[in-house]
């Protein structure tokens, strides 16, 4: 490519020297304008050592990633632990908190039920004598009732004998005039 362009400049009328440097001068920027296309592509090694490079890299950050997916499994699982034997702790506590209320309630229970028997008891005396109390008036009352009858009775009996001696004399009478 080189002796075409000198060839070039010396058929336009260039001096052979003045030609020779224009050539080298174009040579020259064209091998650095391939420098610079060359540096900017990459060769099938250089994309295999990238390659190479980012899958170590890769590999390594997996690695990385995977690690801290363990220690966060292993701090997660060591959490969950911790609140099975928080909640373990609690649940055994409320266990005992509720075996002791029943327990309370157990015994205010039987508290009550003996108030309540004590109380019935009050209540059954008091009530029985209160029965007796109304059935001896009752009876009071029926012999009164009675006393009364049997006064009514006799003061009748009496009046009834009394009208009877009445009659009686009367009739003596009127027969004892009848005969004087």
């Amino acid at each position: 490519m080189e002796i075409e362009i000198y060839d070039a400049f010396l058929s336009a009328g260039v001096p052979a020297e003045k030609a020779h440097m224009a050539a080298d001068s174009v040579r020259h920027e064209f091998d650095q304008r391939l420098a610079a296309q060359a540096a900017a592509l990459a060769t099938k090694r250089d994309l295999a050592e990238a390659v190479g490079r980012l899958g170590t890299s890769a590999e390594a950050r997996s690695a990385e990633t995977n690690l801290a997916i363990a220690k966060l499994s292993a701090e997660t699982e060591l959490r969950f632990t911790l609140v099975d034997a928080r909640f373990d702790r609690l649940e055994a506590k409320l266990d005992g908190s509720v075996e002791r209320l029943e327990a309370k309630l157990d015994g205010s229970v039987e508290r009550l039920d003996t108030k309540i028997d004590l109380l019935a008891e009050r209540f059954d005396a008091k009530l029985d004598r209160s029965i007796e109390r109304v059935e001896s008036t009752c009876l009071s009352l029926v012999q009164t009732m009675k006393i009364q009858n049997a006064e009514t009775s006799a003061s009748q009996l009496r009046w009834l004998i009394g009208t009877m001696f009445a009659t009686v004399g009367a009739m003596l009478a009127g027969i004892k005039l009848f005969i004087v």
